[in-house]
């Protein structure tokens, strides 16, 4: 009768120490999960940061660039001195979120792929390209080509601010 005991009591410790890991391990699982939640949220938070950001300074060199185009249509380009500093955005947590997927769970194909271009457009490389065809103007006035190269750059930047806008509402 000892000896059943016996078994009986190992069963059960052996039983309970099986339950034991699975609920740790359940419990682990759980954890982990809550915790990759709260950091996605917070990434998606700071996407959303960086995005706001980026709309509101494309609004600023529209609005620079309004008058810019006033400059150009009065003749008073010389009178106009102002730098466009289209490298000047946020972008840590986009770049982030493209290397790692995140970004394709809240955007569609072609959105992620707009805000990508948007990523590449306000560069260094971007802002010496506007800044230098200014000093072009300023130097060799052509009041036609100031014009369509104006044209061109607000054209790009209201496409960006387009999906910027979609993608914050994406996003929530």
């Amino acid at each position: 009768m000892l000896q059943k005991v016996e078994i009986i009591n190992s069963f059960i410790q052996g039983f309970g120490i099986f339950f034991g890991v699975i609920a740790g391990t359940a419990v682990t699982i759980c954890s982990q999960w809550l915790m990759n939640k709260r950091v996605e949220k917070q990434k998606i938070k700071n996407i959303a940061i960086e995005l706001t950001f980026m709309q509101q300074q494309i609004k600023s060199w529209l609005s620079s660039f309004s008058l810019y185009r006033n400059a150009i249509n009065g003749d008073a380009l010389e009178t106009w001195a102002e730098y466009i500093d289209v490298s000047k955005v946020l972008k840590t947590s986009l770049i982030e979120s493209f290397t790692s997927g995140l970004i394709y769970k809240h955007l569609d194909n072609s959105l992620a792929a707009d805000i990508q271009l948007a990523l590449t457009d306000l560069s260094i490389a971007m802002e010496q390209v506007i800044n230098k065809k200014i000093s072009e103007q300023r130097m060799n006035f052509d009041k036609k080509k100031a014009i369509v190269d104006l044209n061109f750059f607000e054209k790009k930047l209201k496409q960006h601010e387009k999906a910027v806008t979609k993608a914050l509402q994406c996003l929530g």
